[in-house]
């Protein structure tokens, strides 16, 4: 069959099987996140029931490896992305599909929403294989990419960052940024100064949870992001998305001096409440710590107001959702 007629059957029935429900703006991402799911229950079930039979098939078909490549197991390179063994992998992983999905669920076609989780995680895997040497599993591939797609579809739209750092106010062109920017560092780290790479065990102390991120893996998926936007842009004549390296030499300084603005005044108004929180002020002293909080709010409102493209009313994520 066909490529293109296959994926438009694929898409026809994900549109009829979820017409029904009117929160259902892409068929598609309601289904990764249903298959996901799925494939993580199988999983759990047939560790916690001691199934060997299900294990082992989920192993054959749902696990990328240079064994499974080199016995012609291809399809792999697109079932792993929808795979995840552990509960945190599927949970941050699900969650950040989620949240980037529904960004640009108005905006990619049931069609497109299955190509680009098709490239990408066939690309992360394949690269990830190729540099480790081990298997792979996961939709970390699929979420760096959208996190791309998202920075330039709806570059202004802002995030508010609770981990690592409280209160950090970014736009989506800034979490494309730190897509690429910690994977391609810590893909260096990991790879040359520890020894390691991928799933390779290795490293010293506790660095060596960090030596079994697929770094490359994420990279492959952050640059299959891109190559789909440029596709829509130069190919297809797609005047929906905007060119990454242009907005970088619009926004790149203002954003970040804006998010290192906003860092300081959150900070500064964490301090102002824990002075106000002491019964021994005066109301003077009292008064005029409430007008400094009120003004820095203030502030900090109108920038990000400003930084963003949806009326200033930026969305809240944990710290951590671009690392997958």
């Amino acid at each position: 069959m066909d490529g293109n007629v296959f994926l438009d059957n694929i898409s026809d029935g994900m549109e009829r099987a979820f017409a029904y429900h009117s929160s259902f703006r892409n068929p598609a991402l309601t289904g990764s996140l249903l298959a996901n799911t799925a494939v993580f229950v199988a999983w759990r079930l047939g560790a916690r029931r001691r199934m060997p039979h299900i294990i082992n098939s989920l192993s054959r078909h749902f696990i990328c490896s240079p064994e499974a490549l080199k016995n012609g197991r291809y399809h792999t390179l697109v079932t792993c992305g929808f795979s995840h063994i552990t509960l945190p992998h599927f949970l941050v992983n699900a969650w950040a599909l989620d949240l980037f999905g529904r960004s640009v669920a108005s905006d990619l076609s049931t069609r497109d929403f299955l190509a680009l989780y098709g490239l990408s995680s066939a690309a992360a895997a394949l690269v990830q294989v190729r540099t480790s040497g081990m298997p792979v599993a996961g939709a970390s591939g699929m979420v760096m990419a959208l996190s791309m797609v998202v920075a330039c579809l709806r570059p202004r739209e802002s995030y508010i960052v609770i981990f690592p750092l409280p209160a950090l106010s970014l736009t989506a062109l800034q979490l494309s940024d730190l897509s690429v920017g910690i994977n391609l560092l810590m893909h260096y780290y990991t790879r040359w100064r520890l020894g390691g790479g991928g799933y390779r065990v290795g490293g010293r102390g506790g660095m060596q949870a960090f030596v079994t991120i697929a770094w490359a893996g994420h990279l492959a998926g952050c640059m299959s992001g891109l190559g789909f936007v440029y596709w829509k842009r130069l190919v297809e004549g797609s005047n929906k998305y905007f060119d990454w390296i242009n907005l970088h030499q619009q926004f790149f300084w203002y954003d970040w001096r804006v998010s290192f603005l906003n860092f300081g005044s959150s900070c500064r108004q964490f301090l102002l409440r824990c002075q106000l929180r002491q019964e021994t002020l005066s109301k003077a002293e009292r008064r005029l710590l409430e007008g400094e909080l009120d003004r820095l709010k203030t502030e900090q409102a109108l920038r990000r107001r400003l930084q963003g493209a949806d009326g200033g009313v930026p969305r809240t994520m944990g710290g951590g959702g671009w690392f997958g």
